[in-house]
Order: C-alpha cells, then structure tokens, then sequence
C-alpha cells in the first residue's frame, strides 16, 4: 500500500487554545454537490465557513459570528448540506439553546440566514450537534445531539424534509437515561453512520456519576441500534424492536466494559464494505494500560481485538475537558475491507497516523504518518468524501487543550486541509 499527499490548502490561521476546532465529534468537513465545506473558529473568536470546489477554482469564506470566548472546548461547530444543496450550521453550544444557520440559496455562502430554531422544541440544553446524509444523492437528512447534561441526558434526532425546508422531531429520543433511579446516565454517540441502504448504525456509550474521590470518568460499554425507517423505528442487530427510549436496560451491549476502565466516549464507527457495522475506541486492558480496541459483528455475534501495545498508564478523572496522551481514534474502510484507522499519540509523537489493519484477523500491517505534531489535536475528517471519492481529508492544525478547560491564551496555529489517496504499491 502506497499512502500519498495530493492537496494541501492553507486556511489561515485557527484558534486553538483548545481542542475547539479538532474534536472529533464535530462535523468538520463535508462534501457535497462538488463543493467541499469547513467551518472552524478563528484567532478572532469569529465562526467561518469555507467552500472549496473540488474542481479547481476560487476557494470562498464567509464570517458568520463572532464571540467573546472560546474557552470551552466544547462548543464545536458542526456543517452539512442538504439534497437541494443549502448549507446547515450549528455551534457553539454546551448545554445550551440551539444555535443554528442555514443559506437560503443552494451552495451560495453568501445567502446565510440569521440563527433560528429548528422546531422549537427540545432545543434547550444542546451539545454535540452532528449533521447526518448520504455521501451522494438523496435527500435524506439528519440532525443528531444530545439533550441535556453529562450523567443526565439524551439522544435526539431531528428530520429535515427538503423540499418544504422544514424540521421536524419524534415526540421520544432515541436513546436516554434521564429516568432512570436512582441514578441517571447520558448516551454519547459514536460517529453516527447512514449506510448505502439508507439505514441508521449508532454505537453508544452510556456515562453515569463520577467514581471516588479523584473523580474516575465512569463511561460504561459499547452499546449499539439500528434503524430502517430513517430514526422512527429503532431494532437490534438481529432485527429484533427496540422500546423508545433505548436506555441501558433494554439496549443491545456489543462489548461489556467493566465501570472505572478509562473508556473514552465519542470514537469513531464505519460501515465495511459488507455492509458490517465497526468501531473503535480505547480503554484498559486486563493490565490497567488504556488501549486501543476494534470492534465489529461477524455472524451475528461481536468480535473485538486490541489493536496497539502501549505501556503506559493514565486516567481519565475530573471534569471538562482533559489533557490525554492519546486522541480517540477514528476509523475508515480500505476497498479491500481492511480497517484504516487515524489516531494520534504519545508513541507517534504527537503526530496524525493510519494505521492499517488486516481485514481477517483485525492486527495492524501498516502505519503512515500523515501530519507533523499537533499538539492534543484528533482526526477530523472529511466522511462524504472518502466514501464518494476514497480521498481522505483531514482538517488538521495544532491545538493545544489546558487541562479540565481552563483559559487558554489568545492564540493561533495555522489550518490546513490534507489530502490522502491510498493505492497499492
């Protein structure tokens, strides 16, 4: 396998005293209609969008908003565009209302409407938003967040119908722990996946109260739920019907992980070229050393491997955001079916990797080195367009995170958008 750098595009420079525009829950980057689309915040604590046309040609930004802090590394912009071609965007939000734009013109960055709600409903407590669509035609078109707080929250989705440019929401979420006792719990999702049959993967983890007197995050299993009606119905993986609201009781658990295991919430997830669901993630191994692990259903039943050796320990405890040695990794599939899977980590050097691992038994074979050290930066990636084009871009600049959030300094690195093509040799 030959791993080339085709493109690489200086956006300019990108705030980031903190992990703000390099999370890898966020929506970074899209493609659609032959444009590819950005959004980020700047050194000026200003919202942009920009509109790259694959072709060749002008590349164009606008400025949306500007904002007196980003200190919180939780409130990420995320961008996605409908089938008619309108730019969606919705940001800086921690448990707060809704912010959300649109452009009332197709793929005209210039036609940006002032933030609206979206239904007016279930709008209160927002984070996480995640734009869902085909990497091709189809007006199918998705809007996932969590509702609520950390250890008291829930999934929602919303359905956008483009020809009326209306929203519309399901009386119940998807997911939730908000009722349970005594404790509560809140889902937190995976990448979310639309297969090329139109049907919705979701992997999730389900957090609850803190552990102990150092605060030991308390993230528990690997849970998943499908749906083939676009979010109004919800099964297993063998089809069997899931009651809304799937809570921990009555979800599907694909991999059981013990309370206290270091296991980070919000990794990446894929769809194999056999239509099999995947993710990964990391949490300790029988040794108390977080690892990386794969995971994917095989015959009805779900397999697992770890899939690096590390040596090290650390613990995920306290609030806000952490300074972890490792990023959460994301993952896509080869047109071989094998596993490509980004991180960045303490035995890289800080730097972005592919890793390549063996379709049969899940072990890695190859490793690229894709970026020079960004600091605590994750992948975020463009998923419409590998799974369109087979190019991987990455939003890539260097960030720095101040431990459980704190107040970064007024600083900048530059933001750049890479291009990957991965070709046998």
């Amino acid at each position: 396998m030959k791993a080339t750098c085709v493109s690489k595009i200086d956006l300019g420079l990108a705030w980031s005293g903190n992990t703000l525009n390099t999370a890898i829950y966020r929506q970074g980057l899209c493609t659609r209609g032959g444009f590819q689309y950005a959004a980020f915040y700047t050194s000026a604590r200003e919202l942009v969008v920009v509109q790259r046309p694959l072709s060749g040609g002008e590349i164009k930004r606008v400025v949306l908003e500007g904002f007196a802090e980003l200190t919180d590394a939780h409130l990420t912009a995320s961008i996605g565009v409908d089938g008619q071609g309108h730019v969606h965007v919705s940001y800086y939000h921690h448990n707060t209302p809704l912010r959300y734009r649109r452009t009332e013109k197709p793929h005209d960055l210039e036609s940006f409407g002032d933030p609206e709600p979206m239904t007016s409903c279930f709008e209160r407590q927002v984070c996480y938003p995640f734009f869902l669509h085909p990497a091709g035609q189809g007006d199918a078109f998705y809007f996932l967040y969590r509702h609520g707080v950390s250890g008291n929250g829930e999934v929602r989705l919303k359905r956008y119908d483009t020809g009326t440019k209306i929203w519309c929401d399901d009386d119940l979420p998807i997911l939730s722990g908000m009722l349970q006792h005594p404790w509560t719990s809140n889902p937190y999702l995976q990448t979310p996946l639309l297969d090329k049959q139109g049907r919705i993967h979701l992997f999730t983890t389900w957090r609850t109260h803190s552990l102990g007197e150092r605060e030991r995050v308390n993230n528990n299993n690997i849970d998943y739920l499908l749906s083939a009606d676009g979010g109004r119905h919800w099964m297993t993986s063998r089809h069997q019907p899931l009651r809304l609201p799937v809570t921990q009781v009555n979800s599907e658990t694909a991999v059981a992980i013990a309370p206290g295991s270091n296991l980070m919430n919000q990794s990446g997830a894929a769809i194999d070229r056999t239509g099999t669901p995947l993710t990964v993630y990391y949490a300790d191994d029988a040794h108390g050393i977080p690892q990386y692990h794969i995971t994917r259903q095989r015959e009805g039943a779900w397999e697992t491997a770890t899939i690096s050796r590390r040596t090290e320990p650390f613990a995920l405890e306290g609030g806000g955001t952490l300074q972890v040695p490792i990023s959460r990794p994301e993952v896509l599939v080869l047109n071989d079916n094998r596993p490509l899977v980004l991180y960045r980590a303490d035995s890289t050097g800080q730097c972005l990797v592919a890793m390549i691992l063996n379709e049969s038994t899940l072990q890695p074979e190859e490793e690229y080195v894709l970026t020079d050290a960004v600091g605590f930066a994750e992948p975020v990636i463009d998923r419409m367009r590998w799974e369109s084009e087979n190019v991987l871009s990455l939003y890539v600049q260097h960030s720095e995170q101040p431990l459980n959030e704190g107040r970064p300094g007024d600083v900048a690195s530059e933001a750049t958008l890479m291009d990957w093509v991965f070709q046998e040799s």
